[in-house]
């Protein structure tokens, strides 16, 4: 059975990776850049595509591949990935971003 879902989260918000089976994805602070919904092969109810604000790969990860398939990225060092709603905790609250993560620069657009 199913849990509920959280609030959806807002695109160009901010959310911090909460634990799953790769604990090298915990705490990392990431952008949210669009909502892709259930992805149902890999267990994600509610998938978002995230990237994280320091430019950094995300270590393990689920991404789309060049062929628009989504695909394990473990190894490939993607930037842009896919997350369960489950494992995001949003960091903007009331339109701010908490002090702890206002130091980190996001990347430049390209």
């Amino acid at each position: 059975m199913s849990h509920p879902l959280p609030d959806p989260l807002p695109i160009g918000s901010l959310a911090l990776t909460l634990r799953r089976a790769d604990p090298r994805n915990a705490g990392l602070v990431v952008e949210i850049l669009a909502h892709v919904g259930p992805v149902p092969e890999w267990r994600i109810e509610d998938g978002y595509r995230v990237r994280r604000i320091d430019g950094q790969a995300i270590p393990s990860s689920i991404m789309y591949g060049a062929d628009g398939q989504i695909t394990d990225a473990n190894a490939s060092g993607q930037l842009v990935a896919i997350q369960d709603r489950r494992y995001l905790q949003p960091l903007n609250q009331n339109g701010n971003a908490p002090s702890c993560v206002r130091f980190l620069r996001r990347p430049v657009s390209r």
